[in-house]
């Protein structure tokens, strides 16, 4: 079997590690796998850095010329993001192949586009039960739920201690969240533990 993972995010966060990671569990289990990514960004460097096959671009414009060229050579289109998708699915007619989308945020979808977009969609998968919600009652399909994973690092004991030596000097209890600080993450609601808590 051979895949191709797309996300053309200029980001290295969250959604990108994710890419990254399926790329790895699927070469373990022994598909073959590529991707195409935006050119000069960390998700290109990283997928190098292990080894993949990358096609990268700088322009939307490559990404559609490169599907309608080779996307028939794939066995499925992994889209790693709704704006990529689009352009999976524009060219469907042209590569015919079975095109999945992973959908990671909590935002609710919403407009007759982005429905016709989940009903071309072969195979809609969500990372959570809340995001499964979502996709399944905007497009009245049944999404597939595969939760995000993650791989254990050892901890940098030395790093940890001088970052907390530096941000807490008086040695203090710190309750803190590794997270963007946007609506959507809910950052108040930690605002409102550390009031319950003091």
């Amino acid at each position: 079997m051979k895949v191709l993972e797309l996300n053309f995010a200029k980001t290295w966060r969250g959604g990108e590690r994710q890419t990254l990671f399926c790329m790895l569990g699927f070469r373990k289990k022994g598909v073959e796998v590529n991707l195409l990514c935006r050119q000069g960004y960390p998700l290109e460097r990283r997928a190098k850095e292990e080894g993949f096959d990358t096609h990268a671009f700088e322009k939307v414009g490559d990404v559609i010329k490169f599907l309608i060229a080779h996307g028939s050579k794939y066995d499925i289109i992994h889209a790693q993001t709704a704006h990529i998708l689009t352009y999976c699915l524009l060219t469907k007619p042209f590569h015919r192949r079975k095109v999945v989308y992973t959908r990671r945020v909590d935002f609710v979808p919403h407009g007759f586009l982005t429905l016709l977009k989940y009903k071309l969609t072969d195979e809609l998968v969500a990372i959570s039960n809340a995001i499964k919600r979502i996709v399944n009652n905007f497009s009245h399909r049944n999404a597939t739920l595969i939760p995000s994973v993650i791989t254990a690092k050892e901890l940098n004991r030395q790093r940890a201690l001088d970052e907390v030596k530096a941000y807490n000097p008086d040695n203090k209890k710190v309750i803190g969240t590794v997270a963007a600080l946007v609506e959507h993450k809910d950052p108040l609601t930690m605002v409102e533990v550390i009031k319950e808590l003091s």
